[in-house]
């Protein structure tokens, strides 16, 4: 059986789209995820069987089985034969101190990297913080994160030409430039700045992540930067707001500089 409908609202109020590019079973999965964070589905407990949650959504049982499947692997759910599927409670999920799909330094294993340029060039195009001219020439890569082999983010990134040669052949493949810059070049003391803002599809990044034009996604702007403050890496990746999730620690939380953590806006510009 395939997912035949076009838009069909479950008995709790969700509406599932088809023919958008996103795979029905990751926003089932997204729709379950949001069940076990608001408590809908309490720790502990026992979810809904496949052929119940198969006729309350209106898709295939494969695609039920696929969401359920995600969010056991990331340590969510449980499931085993004869019992049913299970919510894990939060002090005994083994995943939920992984760090976050866009972390500068750990790549998840859920993700794979398909490199598609890497270019000799002598400025650095759409980044918040390009690198200082006479750090060039510079090596212009883009790059694809996939997740479950589906396109995740859009990567351009930036690193003085003298960087990239130190680095082992391929091992972008498999690695973040953030790990690769820190372990390979003569840099210390590397610290990394980031920003997070909402943009729209443009026509290039809609066909490269498989959404549609206009749609929202997610910008990460990285750049990484010595104890002088001088930027040696600079980085933007655009990220399907479907998969995109931020996870942070805020410490000291009631005697901390609230400029350090809370959300800010950009400053009008007079001329628009």
């Amino acid at each position: 059986m395939t997912d035949k409908v076009s838009s069909l609202p479950g008995q709790d109020g969700h509406s599932l789209r088809s023919g958008d590019g996103i795979p029905l079973y990751l926003k089932l999965a997204s729709v379950f995820r949001e069940k076990i964070t608001r408590g809908e589905w309490p720790a502990g407990e026992q979810i809904a069987t496949l052929p119940d949650l198969k006729q309350q959504y209106g898709v295939a049982r494969a695609t039920v089985q696929q969401a359920i499947r995600i969010l056991s692997e990331e340590g969510l759910l449980s499931s085993s034969r004869g019992r049913g599927t299970f919510v894990i409670p939060q002090a005994e999920r083994q995943n939920a101190d992984q760090p976050p799909p866009y972390d500068q330094l750990e790549l998840d294993p859920r993700f794979n990297i398909r490199i598609l340029s890497r270019t000799l060039c002598h400025e650095c195009r759409d980044v918040v913080r390009p690198l200082a001219p006479d750090m060039g020439p510079f090596i212009h890569i883009r790059k694809q994160h996939l997740f479950f082999e589906m396109p995740y983010s859009l990567v351009d990134l930036y690193v003085p030409k003298d960087v990239f040669d130190k680095i082992p052949s391929d091992a972008d493949q498999t690695r973040l430039y953030a790990q690769l810059v820190r372990d390979y070049s003569d840099f210390k003391n590397l610290d990394g700045k980031q920003s997070i803002t909402i943009v729209q599809a443009d026509h290039e990044s809609a066909v490269a992540l498989g959404v549609t034009l206009a749609s929202p996604l997610a910008r990460i702007d990285s750049t990484l930067v010595t104890d002088q403050d001088i930027a040696v890496m600079s980085h933007r990746a655009l990220i399907r707001s479907d998969l995109f999730q931020a996870r942070r620690t805020v410490r000291d939380f009631f005697s901390a500089d609230p400029k350090n953590w809370r959300p800010t806006a950009k400053t009008p510009n007079p001329e628009n």
